[in-house]
Formats: C-alpha cells, structure tokens, sequence
C-alpha cells in the first residue's frame, strides 16, 4: 500500500479507501495535477458551496438577506410569505 499510493504512513481504513478511489479516480487537489480536470473541478465546486453554506450562521441572516433583497419590510407579513422556498420569486 505505501509504494502503489506513495503513502509514507499508516492510515485507517476510510482513510485508505478515500486515497484509493481519489488515485483511481485521477483526482488531485489541483487542477494542475489532476488526470480528470472536468471531476476535480466538480468536486472544487461542491466543495466551496458546502463551505460556503456552513458558513451561515442561521437561516435568520440569510431570510433578512431575501427580505432586503425584495424590498420586503419585516411587518408585511403577506409578502414574507411569497419568500418561504415554495413561493420563492
């Protein structure tokens, strides 16, 4: 395992069978490196948009957010509910 993947330590399990699907795959952690550009960069895009969604501290931010976005007040209650993710414009 330490020659075929180049890996100088011990790793458990999961660990191993990341490396191995990542090495089977020609994913890299850059596009430079990668042998398989169009899947490296999906996953650079997953990547950012789970960041960038654990990031939000609460959903509050991002409603005040579509509200301001709008030009919704907090009392309209009517168009507040125009914004809930089955009305959303």
């Amino acid at each position: 395992m330490n020659e075929g993947l180049s890996l100088s330590w011990e790793w458990c399990i999961p660990h191993m069978a990341n490396a191995a699907t990542k090495w089977a795959g020609g994913l890299a952690d850059n596009k430079a490196d990668s042998h398989n550009i169009e899947m490296t960069e999906l996953v650079e895009r997953i990547k950012k948009t789970i960041c960038t969604v654990r990031a939000v501290e609460k959903m509050g931010d991002l409603f005040q957010a579509l509200c301001q976005l709008h030009g919704v007040w907090k009392d309209d209650a009517a168009a507040r509910l125009q914004l809930t993710p089955s009305g959303v414009r």
